[in-house]
């Protein structure tokens, strides 16, 4: 903001480089009361889980996949071992896996909700780890054998860590974590840093600082939106 009001041109490029705009609202008041003044209302408004990974960081892993795969051959073939490994977990007794989607492929997610994308994620992993999906997948990612090895562990550590951010978990666990979950979104930048918005990665790197106010992510996100919703509506009655 003293950017801003110092010169307002370079002000408004710090703002895009953040993936921001200045607004004025109550929230902005100074004398607005607020639960947490030290923090502001950012700290009012943690991010939820289905839009900052799910929807957001997801999303555009995917996207990465299918501009560096395109429409080859290989790409056919995985989808078809997709369908296959689809069929396969739906027969399975453990019935806690998400709900994946057939409808344009595994790497095409524009028909695809934000649930769905975390299953085909984890069948995207299920294919890497077998000796047939290893080899085309391998291939059709332009990976060298130790670039493949940290790509099937990095999906293994993401998926992980979405469950984890729903789990009860100790407060000196949660604040050791900081670090590993920290790393994740500049290794799933990696790869192309243009398909990723930095605004995602920022909101994943502060879990950690809500899950430590709040507890576990379900207390916070997934009824969030409903939550604000139902506030808007009763201030306009």
């Amino acid at each position: 903001m003293r950017d801003l009001q110092d010169n307002e041109a370079v002000g408004l490029m710090r703002f895009k480089e953040l993936s921001r705009h200045p607004i004025k609202n109550a929230l902005t008041e100074k004398n607005m009361p607020l639960s947490d003044m030290y923090h502001g209302p950012s700290a009012m408004m943690p991010p939820e889980v289905m839009h900052v990974l799910m929807a957001g960081m997801l999303k555009y892993m995917f996207q990465s996949m299918s501009w560096y795969i395109g429409e080859t051959k290989l790409r056919d073939e995985i989808d078809k071992m997709h369908v296959r490994m689809l069929l396969d977990v739906k027969r399975q007794s453990d019935r806690d896996f998400p709900r994946g989607s057939m409808r344009n492929g595994i790497i095409d997610d524009t028909k695809c909700q934000a649930e769905e994308r975390k299953c085909n994620l984890f069948l995207l992993l299920c294919i890497g780890s077998t000796s047939l999906g290893c080899e085309k997948l391998k291939t059709a990612l332009q990976y060298e054998d130790r670039m493949w090895k940290k790509w099937l562990e990095f999906i293994k550590l993401y998926l992980s860590m979405e469950q984890w951010f729903h789990d009860s978990n100790p407060k000196e666990e949660v604040k050791n974590a900081r670090q590993l979950i920290n790393t994740q979104g500049p290794v799933s930048q990696r790869r192309d840093r243009k398909r990723i918005q930095h605004s995602k990665i920022s909101c994943m790197t502060k879990m950690v600082f809500y899950i430590q106010r709040y507890g576990s992510a379900l207390t916070f996100t997934e009824v969030q939106e409903n939550r604000h919703t139902s506030s808007l509506l009763r201030c306009l009655d």
